[in-house]
């Protein structure tokens, strides 16, 4: 693979956005647990999440890809640096991936919880991408999928009496993505808004680490903080939007 064409998987698949999903996991799970444990299932949680916000990528702009010839056309896709049919595959194929880990995850913990919300994820990430996103449902959507992100890192824990502050910032975090999506639709206007939304995208990360503290002392905190390093690496490759 050349370097050009790394480079367009890389706008494609937005990278470095990959770590904000990574530290909504790592934020429900610490909340209703408390510690770093069990390992396994957390790993499998994260391999989940990453694989379903990539796919979600993917086949935003495979969805996406007639209008982008006439709105975006220097996206990966429109401009011929990457097959549409292949990132099609590719697309689906991480789909499939995130699933396939959230039921290894939901065998560990001998739940069904796992399983069921990256379900529901699935469902809202391709709701989103294919039906929703220009409709008045969209950042609503986009929300809810925020929302399931977290929870299906809490979905480690099978009583909801210990999920009671897991679902109280999922909720929150749902909310502040349904303003995020409403003003990205405003970011081909300027590209001031452009920068907004990365940062808003990037703050993801330390509201997450605030709840990885909360749940599981400072030094989960600061961890999870740490992800805004390769997430600002990534993203000097390309954007975040």
């Amino acid at each position: 693979m050349n370097d050009s064409t790394s480079t367009a998987w890389w706008q494609l698949l937005r990278a470095g956005n990959v770590f904000t999903a990574i530290s909504n996991i790592l934020a429900g799970f610490l909340l209703v647990r408390g510690e770093w444990q069990p390992v396994l299932p957390l790993i499998f949680l994260i391999l989940s999440s990453a694989a379903l916000y990539l796919a979600g990528m993917v086949l935003n702009d495979v969805f996406d890809l007639e209008a982008d010839r006439v709105q975006r056309p220097e996206r990966p896709l429109p401009s011929g640096r990457i097959d549409p049919s292949l990132a099609k595959l590719v697309g689906w194929g991480l789909m499939i991936d995130g699933l396939s880990a959230a039921a290894v995850a939901a065998w560990l913990l001998a739940s069904c919880l796992p399983i069921i919300v990256a379900l529901l994820l699935a469902a809202a990430i391709i709701s989103y991408d294919a039906l929703l996103k220009k409709t008045m449902l969209g950042p609503l959507a986009m929300g809810v999928c925020r929302s399931l992100n977290v929870l299906l890192g809490a979905s480690v824990v099978l009583q909801s009496t210990d999920k009671n502050a897991a679902y109280l910032y999922a909720l929150l975090l749902g909310i502040y993505t349904i303003g995020l999506t409403l003003l990205a639709r405003k970011e081909a206007e300027s590209a001031r808004i452009q920068k907004y939304v990365s940062l808003m995208i990037t703050l993801f990360i330390p509201f997450d680490a605030l709840a990885c503290a909360a749940g599981a002392g400072w030094p989960a905190g600061l961890t999870v903080f740490l992800l805004l390093i390769p997430t600002y690496i990534a993203t000097r490759r390309a954007p975040m939007t």
